[in-house]
């Protein structure tokens, strides 16, 4: 698996606004052991807190067409997180994941948090 850096990309990234609870990924016994009406539980980061997914847009260009990609980014709960609105946005020491999964390549977004407003727009991969 490789491993990106954020300063090798250069388009701007867009939050949608949407920000969801990153869910534990949950074996067969823990699933049948969840009763109904109880909360599928959260996914946390060494540290112990709690991850959060923030959802970006960005325009591709795939074999000559143009084309809207939606993906998450995934960073540790803060009251940034909670405050993030529509519109550009700036991630700290944003890095992207990327391999291959059932013949397609797959990118997994993560971040250590929100950056300060600086002015400066984050960018995001072009294939």
């Amino acid at each position: 698996m490789a491993t990106y850096n954020q300063g090798l990309f250069t388009q701007a990234q867009q939050a949608t606004g949407i920000v969801n609870p990153v869910l534990k990924f949950l074996t067969e016994q823990e699933r049948a052991a969840l009763r109904p009406g109880d909360p599928h539980p959260r996914a946390y980061d060494d540290q112990g807190r709690a991850l959060v997914e923030v959802e970006c847009v960005r325009q591709l260009v795939e074999f000559g067409k143009v084309r809207t990609d939606v993906f998450g980014v995934r960073l540790h709960e803060s009251p940034e997180t909670a405050s993030i609105q529509p519109g550009p946005i700036t991630f700290a020491n944003l890095s992207v994941d990327v391999f291959a999964k059932g013949g397609r390549l797959v990118e997994r977004w993560m971040a250590d948090g929100v950056a300060p407003t600086t002015g400066r727009r984050s960018g995001g991969a072009t294939s």
